[in-house]
């Protein structure tokens, strides 16, 4: 499962378990089986896209090492839109231009060498 595939499992725990309130990221993490720390990662990424805010922390989520997430209608929107999912589909198409970036600069040398050649050898 790639990060957003992940993110978006970590918004349908928070959506289909709160009703706009905080949660902490271990609670997330036990969940839907991430450790901690990854979970905190992508809580990170979530909160920096807007799709939540950062519920503030007390002494207990501080000991826990977790964050706290605040939902917003943002984070519905991207769960319910499946925002993180079709990032993950156009990721994969950004490599169909690589591949025809590699396409054009293998015949370009190849022009180039029969270019040399006709000049040098014919």
């Amino acid at each position: 499962m790639n990060d957003n595939e992940k993110i978006h499992k970590i918004l349908e725990y928070i959506c289909d378990n709160y009703s706009h309130g905080i949660v902490d990221t271990d609670e997330i993490a036990e969940a839907i089986n991430l450790s901690l720390s990854e979970t905190n990662k992508l809580a990170r990424q979530i909160i920096k896209n807007g799709d939540a805010k950062e519920g503030g922390s007390d002494k207990t989520t501080n000991q826990k090492g977790a964050i706290s997430i605040l939902q917003t209608v943002a984070t519905n929107d991207a769960y319910q839109t499946k925002k993180y999912l079709k990032k993950s589909k156009s990721d994969k198409n950004e490599s169909i231009p690589l591949i025809w970036k590699w396409i054009f600069a293998i015949v370009g040398a190849m022009a180039a060498i029969a270019t040399i050649y006709q000049v040098f050898f014919a």
